[in-house]
């Protein structure tokens, strides 16, 4: 299971798969509910982090299907971002 907490001062945000098939997301420990729908499945979420000389990399995966009646897809999406330093 993976998880990603973004804090930001006084919030923090966290996106984490929860269960078997959902993703949701909770602010300052609040649950906020599920992102995904009664017809897709979260399938995968994965979160990397790798340590870089100036800062750091976040990347994530996510893997997701949806369906209707006898009709399936899934896809995987990639994301990621460079962190450097302080935004504040």
């Amino acid at each position: 299971m993976g998880a990603l907490a973004l804090d930001t001062g006084a919030t923090t945000t966290v996106f984490a798969r929860t269960g078997s098939s959902t993703l949701s997301v909770s602010v300052n420990g609040i649950e906020q509910g599920n992102l995904n729908t009664g017809h897709t499945t979260v399938d995968g979420f994965t979160v990397y982090r790798y340590v870089l000389s100036d800062g750091e990399m976040i990347r994530i995966k996510l893997a997701i299907t949806a369906s209707l009646d006898q009709y399936s897809e899934s896809i995987v999406l990639y994301g990621g971002s460079i962190i450097r330093g302080s935004y504040e």
